[in-house]
């Protein structure tokens, strides 16, 4: 009986994995600014690694879209060096490092990939974001 408990659970939770493979959910407003501060990190010359520290809620996100979305996030400064493969968020933000504002517009190849292009000033810089 007590063999029976700890198997029904992982059977469950098997099924469970299964049926969200099969159900793809495209990329999420959270791969895309996952994507989007890898972006940033592999474009800036400052020697320490970024990681997300806020962003603008977009109600209207379509995961499965191919159109163009467009975002708005801040970035801080971690102790982890841009050079290292570790992630960014396994990395703690740098006592008074630097934050950035920044914009972006991101569009899906798939479910983990996308082109993207961004834009970051410091924050409470007086540089002003204009959309062409």
């Amino acid at each position: 009986m007590a063999s029976f408990r700890i198997v029904l659970p992982l059977l469950l939770l098997s099924l469970i994995e299964v049926k969200a493979s099969k159900n793809p959910e495209g990329l999420t407003y959270i791969d895309a600014l996952t994507i989007a501060v890898t972006y940033v990190n592999e474009n800036s010359e400052d020697k320490n690694a970024y990681w997300l520290n806020g962003h603008e809620l977009q109600p209207q996100w379509n995961n499965t879209s191919r159109e163009p979305h467009y975002l708005s996030f801040i970035v801080k400064e971690t102790n982890c060096l841009s050079s290292q493969t570790l992630t960014p968020i396994a990395c703690t933000f740098k006592e008074n490092g630097k934050e950035k504002y920044c914009q972006g517009v991101i569009v899906a190849i798939n479910e983990k990939e996308a082109n993207v292009w961004a834009k970051c000033v410091p924050v409470g810089s007086t540089e002003i974001f204009t959309k062409k």
